[in-house]
């Protein structure tokens, strides 16, 4: 049986958490937040593509879906720790460019301003 525990501050100051496991054919999740509601899914594998030659065993298929989960979760941000009890430094997930948070957006640049507001702005700086 494999398992990892993965973290996320989430917008509002508090942990989110994933708790993974692999056992033979079965991806099982516990998430939620920490100190709060708690959910649990799981999936069980049969074979993929039976009889051909690009066939996965349930047990192979079970173990892509799990590295495939943890890659997927690391991307949005996701941090691998040991137990919920010790978590690690989360500021280490500050925003840089090289890996953006799911629901970031840039700004929409003007295409053109309004008189009466950049008279405004030429106010405010002088």
């Amino acid at each position: 049986m494999k398992e990892i525990i993965l973290v996320q501050k989430n917008q509002l100051g508090r942990v989110k958490f994933i708790n993974l496991f692999l056992e033979d054919n079965t991806v099982r999740r516990i998430w939620g937040l920490i100190d709060g509601k708690t959910q649990t899914t799981s999936n069980t594998y049969d074979y993929i593509n039976k009889g051909k030659s690009n066939q996965l065993t349930p047990k192979k298929a079970a173990e892509e879906d799990y590295n495939r989960i943890i890659d997927t979760k690391i991307k949005e941000g996701y941090i691998i720790t040991e137990t919920l009890e010790e978590l690690p430094n989360l500021d280490r997930n500050k925003m840089d460019f090289n890996n953006l948070p799911v629901k970031f957006c840039c700004s929409k640049p003007y295409t053109s301003i309004s008189k009466t507001k950049l008279d405004k702005l030429i106010k405010k700086d002088s």
